[in-house]
């Protein structure tokens, strides 16, 4: 309904859209100027063509002259009411749209995130064009109505972690009170990547099998940790000391994957992951951890396979670091340079 623009962003003006062909071809009659046909404007076989051809002749049998002119008008409105939601949508993505921090071992998702909350208390014409625009100018991605009513719904009526494909390997998901726009090869399910066996201390980089992210894992014994010392060490979520006694070595590393399962923490020491513990899923959904960051995180393991800490997340309850404690383990984990 708005047509072509007046003015392109590549410097193309063209002043004379406002007035019409008639008109024009009165003047060049009347001053004399030759011109020339397009004759590809006479193909009805493109939409302008039969829309200018067809259509309008036909309105204007129905409805009068006049129906040109009052279309051109609306066309007017609609061009005024699309800039004024161009600048409002550009503000707002301005003030609310971030590219969140990776996570570790998630790596840089080249995502880009907002608000749900704030989202939604806007008017639902702005909500789409807020949308339409993130996809142009920032995902290369060009949705249609239905996609951008679909996304528009995802994020303002979805459940926590509901999703839609954007297109062109993008998909939006909800982070519970967030929106993201996120590569679409987030794993949904079981891994495979094999564990990597840690045999001796020191400082590992284990592939994590997901475009090539990496960790950085570091194993430092020796030396002894009171249960305090300890606290204050894991308090970032990105170390864990455990009692070099109870610990079932070689120790491994490997992404997380669906179905597994830990004892958490204040659970009773020992066991493996076969005698049961808590569903590391549900865990996960109770500290509201994003579906798409859930599976592929590393872990890491014993020698009989039983999670012993995920990173960021919790520790098990193997090995605790007691008053009789005489010697600990210390391991730390970082997404790698």
């Amino acid at each position: 309904m708005k047509g072509i623009p007046r003015e392109s962003g590549d410097g193309i003006v063209r002043p004379i859209l406002g007035v019409w062909k008639e008109e024009i071809l009165d003047d060049l009659k009347k001053r004399k100027i030759p011109y020339r046909i397009d004759r590809s404007n006479a193909d009805t076989r493109f939409e302008r063509n039969w829309v200018r051809h067809v259509l309008v002749p036909l309105l204007e049998k129905r409805y009068g002259k006049g129906v040109k002119k009052r279309v051109f008008t609306l066309g007017e409105r609609f061009r005024e009411l699309d800039d004024y939601l161009e600048a409002e949508a550009g503000r707002w993505i301005r003030r609310n749209v971030k590219i969140p921090p990776g996570r570790l071992g998630q790596g840089d998702r080249g995502g880009v995130g907002f608000r749900r909350k704030t989202f939604s208390a806007l008017p639902s014409v702005l909500r789409v064009k807020i949308l339409q625009r993130i996809c142009f100018d920032r995902l290369g991605v060009a949705p249609n109505e239905r996609l951008l009513k679909a996304m528009d719904g995802n994020v303002s009526d979805g459940g926590p972690s509901a999703r839609v494909n954007a297109g062109k390997g993008w998909i939006l998901g909800n982070r519970y009170a967030e929106a993201l726009f996120v590569p679409g090869d987030i794993p949904r399910g079981r891994l495979n990547s094999p564990a990597i066996p840690i045999v001796s201390p020191g400082e590992h980089e284990i592939p994590l099998g997901r475009q090539g992210r990496i960790v950085t894992f570091s194993w430092e014994s020796g030396g002894k940790r009171t249960p305090a010392q300890a606290k204050r060490l894991a308090a970032k979520g990105d170390a864990e000391v455990f009692d070099a006694a109870g610990l079932a070595l070689p120790l491994t590393v490997r992404p997380l994957r669906a179905g597994d399962r830990i004892r958490p923490f204040g659970a009773g020491a020992g066991g493996n992951a076969r005698d049961g513990g808590k569903k590391v899923k549900e865990i996960l959904i109770d500290r509201k951890i994003p579906r798409e960051e859930r599976w592929g995180r590393p872990v890491v393991c014993d020698a009989e396979g039983a999670i012993l800490w995920i990173p960021g997340v919790l520790r098990s309850a193997h090995a605790p670091v007691t008053p009789e404690t005489r010697k600990t383990v210390l391991l730390r984990i970082r997404a790698a340079k």
